[in-house]
């Protein structure tokens, strides 16, 4: 399949380097382009213009680079037959003497939509280019907006301004899946359009590929380390304020992905069809649907179920913790292993009760998984100090980051949040009811009773340390969750 998008950018690119005629890029436009002299300029230019090695998986990279750089690392990056309709689109675009003659088929588009609509009010027309690319137009770009969640953009031609969408391939199954039958298709011989807001194409077209993935799922849900984001921290927006975090996990489902930071907080990139990123994240949405596209085509072409041989690998390292656990049976255990710490079951959750470290559910194959916490060497030291009965042992396997399929335990709502309640008490009526009460800023809260499976699960838990944790959980869930949710509604 044509990946659209990285072509769409590399002639974005192109085409701002060129508004300087003093650009040696320039030559392109005085003469004929051809895939030899495509790959001379490639090769020739490698030593200026090569920046930091190349890389399809991150273009988070591409943020440091000169635009001469960037424009390198895309055309680097695009396979033979993309490179191919670059330079057709090229040569277009020299033939017609300006970038933005090709915006006249949009005229054309638009009272052909208006046509469709008259007879199909609830249809989408989408008009198929040159490029392997697609475009829907006017008020087909709205529904595709409404429905779907992707941002138009706007072409300009004879002073008119028209909402537009570019489409990859890849958009297709994603539409036909919402729209069937109700969708059209019409052949026109257009190429590169120029966009007043091009950023608005870009995040269209990396939406578009991060929901053929989820399409591509079904109804399976994966948990997988973000390959090259793991070390990177970026910036994201919440709430209005903008952050430096790092997420070295996601989860990918049908009708979520939502990535996880180090200290296991979620941040949704899109939940069903509600987008949480905007144009302030462009790049890094970029990367995430690049990352997203790269590790389905892995996973494919070597005939395995995503993130298979990650959950294999961590049933080894759980079944190791166990066998070196059984040396130790009243202590708390630590291991090494190779310069990764980890603790999983009971253990994990004494430490993270008992040191706010974030408990995470590992994921070990067959929808099984463990509850695991995973520390620095700092951490370590910190923790064998202050309890002796903590132990530290060391295996053979290297585990880390890149190679966990993990989510954060329903848990950690209790071991993160500051609010300080105190008091806190859980008692049995005589009715057999348990009631949890507590104060908050010397306030005195309104008793209320457990739900069953909530009280027999304090219950469960009888030593200190966890019953610590599961009473924190409570009291957010019964005196600040349930009154939030209460709220909205």
């Amino acid at each position: 399949m044509t990946d659209y998008r990285k072509i769409q950018l590399a002639l974005q690119m192109f085409e701002r380097l060129c508004d300087n005629a003093k650009s040696d890029h320039y030559w392109w436009l005085m003469k004929k382009a051809s895939l030899i002299r495509f790959h001379y300029w490639l090769e020739e230019n490698e030593e200026k213009y090569g920046g930091p090695e190349y890389d399809p998986q991150n273009s988070l990279k591409m943020e440091k680079m000169t635009p001469q750089q960037s424009f390198y690392h895309i055309l680097k990056g695009l396979k033979p037959d993309e490179r191919a309709l670059f330079v057709k689109a090229v040569n277009r675009i020299r033939e017609r003497g300006t970038f933005r003659s090709g915006n006249e088929a949009v005229k054309v588009m638009y009272e052909e939509t208006e046509s469709f609509l008259k007879e199909n009010p609830e249809s989408i027309l989408i008009f198929r280019g040159t490029l392997q690319n697609y475009m829907v137009v006017g008020r087909c770009a709205d529904m595709l907006f409404e429905k779907l969640g992707w941002q138009t953009a706007t072409v300009v031609y004879e002073d008119v301004a028209y909402s537009c969408m570019m489409l990859s391939e890849c958009s297709l199954p994603v539409i036909w899946e919402h729209f069937g039958h109700e969708t059209s298709h019409s052949q026109l011989d257009f190429d590169y359009m120029a966009f007043e807001d091009e950023d608005c194409v870009t995040l269209a077209l990396q939406q578009m590929m991060i929901d053929y993935a989820r399409l591509r799922l079904g109804n399976r849900t994966i948990h997988h380390p973000t390959l090259e984001l793991i070390g990177s921290y970026v910036t994201v927006v919440e709430q209005g304020i903008k952050k430096r975090v790092r997420f070295p996990f996601f989860e990918l489902a049908e009708d979520r992905f939502c990535l996880f930071s180090s200290k296991g907080m979620p941040h949704f990139v899109v939940s069903d069809h509600k987008w949480f990123v905007g144009m302030t994240e462009v790049s890094f949405v970029g990367c995430l649907a690049d990352m997203l596209s790269f590790m389905l085509d892995w996973y494919e072409g070597k005939g395995l179920q995503i993130g298979q041989e990650l959950e294999l690998f961590g049933a080894m390292c759980f079944n190791d913790f166990c066998e070196k656990k059984g040396k130790y049976p009243d202590d708390i255990l630590i291991m090494d292993f190779n310069g990764t710490f980890v603790s999983y079951g009971y253990d994990a959750e004494w430490l993270a009760g008992k040191f706010r470290i974030p408990l995470w559910d590992r994921y070990l194959g067959d929808d099984e998984s463990r509850r695991m916490v995973m520390m620095s060497e700092k951490d370590v030291n910190r923790i064998m100090r202050r309890c002796p009965k903590v132990m530290l042992d060391s295996s053979k396997m290297r585990d880390s980051e890149d190679r966990m399929a993990l989510r954060p335990n329903v848990m950690n709502g209790g071991l993160l949040d500051e609010t300080k309640y105190k008091k806190a008490s859980v008692t049995k009526r005589k009715d057999g009811k348990y009631v949890i009460k507590a104060t908050l800023n010397g306030k005195e809260l309104p008793p209320t009773v457990l739900k069953k499976n909530l009280a027999d699960l304090y219950v469960s838990y009888e030593k200190d340390g966890l019953k610590d944790l599961v009473m924190k959980q409570l009291l957010l869930y019964v005196y600040t969750w349930r009154k939030k949710r209460k709220k909205k509604k």
